[in-house]
């Protein structure tokens, strides 16, 4: 018997939905006020620390936007200031647009490695990971081996995901670490999944225990990883979980991750769960059917 949404999940959903709705027509005012406005108008707004988060996040994307074709400094100039922002999901998402042509901006984001923040630390090793700055490599190996799960958890991201290292260099540090045990489950399965995302199934029976205990979120991912390489397994473990997912939220992490994949529509409302299995079923009768120009 599948787990049903109760009263209290019902409540949860309508305060979600309801902060989402007040943000998206927040951010659609803002757009409308400002899309016509001048640059020096929208700089103002964006150096108003005491606006509105939106209109200077709306302010900085049109900017963004805008300017996004220069290659003098007037990004930088517009980027710098606000990385040390109190709003630091502001500052994040400044950092996260720093021009890759300024090659000024690499040695500055070297110094955030060590900002306390972990939103901006995290946010400058994924820059220059992704711009594949090989000065940040020994950092991260550090990381990696020494450093608390968090920055462990990036440094698998920067090294693995963003490939910084070789093939055989990844594969080792991921092996290496998986015959020592892991630090923990999520750990584990960090490992099993970045083994298998290069061929190596070894970590294979631990993801799929995971996925079929659906006691911690990490099974939803474990779940989505699995369904990449097995298509059909991995659509039998999202109707588990969204059935017998052990809490709301690792019920609900799956219905957002398929709604999202799926573009389905009713994700904050009670109707999600019912959509996201729909659609899961949908997809098992499309593996279901012969293929073109197989044999019946």
């Amino acid at each position: 018997m599948s787990v049903p949404v109760t009263e209290q999940d019902e409540r949860t959903l309508a305060r979600w939905a309801e902060h989402i709705h007040a943000m998206n027509s927040e951010a659609a005012h803002q757009r409308e006020r400002l899309e016509k406005a001048d640059d020096a108008t929208l700089r103002a707004v964006l150096s108003d620390r005491a606006g509105s988060e939106v209109a200077r996040g709306t302010a900085l994307m049109l900017l963004l936007v805008r300017n996004r074709h220069r290659r003098d400094r007037t990004l930088s100039d517009i980027l710098l200031p606000l990385w040390n922002d109190p709003d630091k999901h502001l500052a994040r998402l400044a950092i996260e647009q720093t021009p890759l042509f300024d090659p000024a901006m690499a040695t500055r984001l070297l110094v955030l490695l060590d900002d306390p923040e972990r939103l901006i630390w995290s946010t400058a090793a994924s820059v220059l990971a992704r711009r594949k700055n090989t000065m940040v490599v020994a950092r991260l190996q550090a990381w990696f081996h020494e450093g608390d799960q968090d920055h462990r958890n990036v440094a698998y991201s920067c090294l693995c995901f963003y490939q910084l290292l070789e093939p055989d260099e990844r594969r080792s540090l991921l092996r290496d670490a998986w015959k020592a045990g892991g630090r923990d489950e999520d750990d584990r399965a960090m490992l099993a999944a970045g083994l298998l995302e290069m061929g190596d199934r070894t970590g294979w029976p631990f993801l799929l225990e995971v996925a079929r205990r659906a006691d911690h979120y990490s099974a939803v991912w474990a779940t989505d990883i699995i369904h990449k390489h097995d298509p059909a397994l991995g659509l039998e473990l999202m109707l588990h979980i969204l059935d017998h997912g052990a809490t709301f939220q690792v019920r609900w992490g799956m219905v957002e991750r398929i709604a999202k994949a799926a573009g389905l529509s009713h994700l904050w409302t009670s109707d999600g769960l019912a959509e996201a299995r729909h659609w899961v079923e949908q997809q098992r009768q499309l593996l279901d059917r012969p293929q073109p120009g197989s044999e019946v």
